[in-house]
């Protein structure tokens, strides 16, 4: 009769022991993220002081505050609903509601900016501006309906163990969460076609180290954030219960982290750009002119050698403002011989502001 009674006994504390420790996982990498958050936020402070408190107001710059300071307001929440000792079901369900709705929030704002920075690339180009909008609202009311629909489905147990088992959400529509993430990454996944075939249009032919440094920053933080969510996504559908929701709070804390170190790293590239000399007064927009636009070409009398020099430079078109910054590319062509057709050599110039 023991070996029977063995086995039931196994059955039963088999699964406690698993969801015990696949809390404790959980919590670790809550913890984790966390000190990735504070140790970021600390490293970026001042940079954040220097070219975010003082530049003007604008889309970018409310979206960049938005996006950074709603990860702690998610990391206390998430923080309540799995480290307090002794919780009540209603306490347990502000939690739990507060930790999805702020992570919810950090993705939209965050996403906004991954947007933003594509529609920019493009020249604000106005029918890939209108498609880009409709695909932002589409996609995040799917998401926030998804979400609606899931919490609909919840009810909420207090065991108060502990450390070990303290607030549990009992799903009768999990599975609406993994398609939250689904949708979420497939967003993502079209941004980042749509950037590399601008990038094949209209840069392909820049021999430019300042703007492969724009253009491959920008596609790392896609990248970057598209990983995370396709990793979400799949522990939501295949892993078990107790470990399903491990990267839930690294990728919101992700999405923050990568969105502000995107926005501060270009304007830190047009500051040091600035600073070395020879720039333009404060702008208020990053944009990227056009290679196709007919040039005006500007005589320089200052030479004092006999090398005649001109700038060809794109004529003024509609600024496509992004990240606070601008960046405006021509060539200067240095003639050695104004009566002889191959003498003219082309040269890139870069004049960068920013905010």
């Amino acid at each position: 009769m023991s070996l029977p009674s063995t086995f039931i006994l196994s059955d039963i504390l088999g699964p406690l022991v698993e969801g015990a420790r696949n809390g404790i996982i959980t919590k670790q990498f809550i913890l984790a993220s966390a000190v990735v958050w504070w140790l970021d936020y600390f490293e970026t402070l001042q940079k954040e002081v220097d070219l975010v408190w003082g530049s003007q107001t604008s889309l970018v710059k409310i979206l960049f505050f938005l996006s950074r300071y709603s990860v702690p307001i998610h990391l206390g929440f998430n923080s309540s609903f799995s480290f307090m000792m002794r919780i009540g079901k209603q306490h347990c369900a502000v939690a739990f509601y507060g930790s999805v709705v702020s992570a919810l929030f950090n993705g939209t704002v965050s996403e906004a900016l991954l947007y933003y920075q594509v529609y920019a690339f493009s020249h604000k180009n106005p029918i890939l501006g209108i498609y880009l909008a409709v695909q932002f609202a589409i996609v995040w009311s799917s998401v926030l309906f998804v979400q609606i629909m899931y919490f609909r489905g919840l009810t909420f147990s207090a065991y108060g163990m502990g450390t070990i088992v303290n607030c549990v959400p009992q799903e009768t529509k999990g599975q609406l969460m993994g398609i939250a993430f689904v949708i979420s990454v497939l967003s993502v996944a079209v941004l980042v076609v749509i950037t590399i075939v601008i990038i094949m249009r209209k840069y392909r032919n820049f021999k430019s180290a300042l703007l492969s440094s724009f253009i491959r920053d920008g596609m790392l933080y896609l990248y970057a954030i598209a990983a995370m969510g396709i990793i979400s996504a799949v522990l939501t559908y295949a892993g078990k219960d107790t470990i399903k929701w491990v990267m839930g709070t690294p990728k919101s804390v992700a999405y923050g982290v990568l969105a502000s170190r995107m926005v501060l790293h270009l304007r830190h590239i047009a500051h040091k750009q600035a600073r070395s000399g020879g720039v333009a007064p404060p702008f208020t927009s990053i944009t990227f002119a056009s290679p196709s636009r007919r040039p005006s070409i500007h005589f320089d009398t200052t030479q004092k050698s006999d090398i005649e020099t001109f700038s060809l430079a794109p004529v003024p078109m509609p600024q496509s403002p992004i990240m606070g910054i601008t960046v405006a590319v021509s060539t200067t062509v240095h003639v050695d011989n104004m009566n002889d057709p191959e003498a003219p050599k082309r040269y890139e110039h870069h004049d960068i502001r920013y905010e």
